[in-house]
């Protein structure tokens, strides 16, 4: 695999991937049944065990 000279990457490459990120994410989440398995992951995370070891 090749080296990749962050400094080459423009910083509106970033802010672009950010922003599809943000929005992927808040689409993601907008769906109940999301919302619902992230706070059992959060449960389970709290006590320790995860159904994805």
């Amino acid at each position: 695999m090749g080296y990749i000279n962050q400094a080459e990457i423009p910083a509106y490459t970033g802010l672009s991937l950010g922003r599809m990120l943000c929005d992927a994410i808040t689409e993601y989440f907008a769906d109940p049944q999301h919302q619902r398995e992230f706070e059992e992951w959060k449960r389970e995370q709290e006590k320790g065990t995860s159904s994805n070891d």
